[in-house]
């Protein structure tokens, strides 16, 4: 049902607050991990969480 791998990408544009993005991206880049990677495992946890 949730195969990232398969399915093709989407571009979506979200609003957030300034002070979490800088902290999420200065994590995200010690961590050398792309953002959008971080952001599609969060909703996949959400999703799975709700069914």
């Amino acid at each position: 049902m949730l195969s990232a791998k398969t399915d093709q990408k989407i571009i979506r544009t979200y609003v957030v607050n300034k002070s979490i993005y800088e902290q999420f991206k200065e994590v995200a880049d010690k961590d050398m991990r792309k953002l959008s990677n971080i952001i599609e495992q969060a909703i996949i946890r959400y999703i799975r969480s709700k069914i």
